[in-house]
């Protein structure tokens, strides 16, 4: 046997040597060739493949449908109802109340005015003599002017508090009529006084505000 190996090789040695030869010659050329029909095959089978794939999950579909019963069906199809909490609502109080409130309080303070003792005119300081200067010059004006603004309304009555701003008592709580500039908040009880001198006034201090009623 290896005798003829040997002849086989000795007999063909040329022609093989030459057919390597040319083969890594032609290789570089021939690569092309050998791609293409490579890619060829591809496109063709891939394609086919995902068609042949697609079919057999589709047969495999209605199978696991057919295995539902009819009750499971109905009870897949059937629409969740949605159960939605009631929420009770909270009632609101009245719009009036806080104003009731309010007017509550101030006839409470208006019981209890404060008790302040009076100064002499000998112990008055600059804050007072400016108090005095302040309402001979435009005070007594203004209170003079907002009472018969009011009067001519029916309304006898009002309050300032210690910003200046001047209220009255209404239904609805109060209602701001006036505000006063520069009001001597500090010096209520001189202002008191000087409004009570003027005779058609009745003044009350109580808390934080002054009620001035016309006679």
């Amino acid at each position: 046997m290896s005798g003829k190996w040997k002849y086989f090789v000795k007999k063909y040695q040329n022609f093989c040597i030459v057919s390597g030869i040319a083969g890594f010659l032609l290789a570089p050329f021939l690569w092309p060739f050998f791609l293409a029909i490579l890619v060829n095959t591809l496109s063709l089978t891939v394609p086919v493949l995902l068609v042949y794939l697609l079919v057999c999950h589709l047969k495999k579909k209605p199978k696991e449908v057919k295995g539902e019963t009819f009750t499971e069906h109905k009870e897949r199809d059937k629409p969740k109802v949605t159960v939605t909490e009631e929420v009770p609502e909270k009632k609101e109080a009245p719009i009036y109340q806080k104003a009731k409130q309010q007017i509550e309080k101030a006839i409470e303070t208006e019981k209890n005015p404060e008790t302040i003792p009076d100064v002499r005119q000998e112990q008055w300081n600059e804050a007072d003599i400016a108090a005095k200067k302040w309402y001979l010059g435009e005070g007594r004006e203004k209170f003079f002017h907002i009472s018969k603004k009011l009067e001519a309304k029916g309304i006898y009555s009002f309050s300032i508090g210690k910003d200046g701003l001047c209220t009255i008592r209404t239904e609805k709580g109060f209602r701001r009529v006036a505000a006063i500039r520069d009001f001597p908040a500090d010096k209520r009880i001189l202002i008191k006084k000087e409004l009570e001198k003027e005779g058609g006034y009745s003044v009350k201090i109580s808390g934080r505000y002054m009620w001035i009623t016309r006679r």
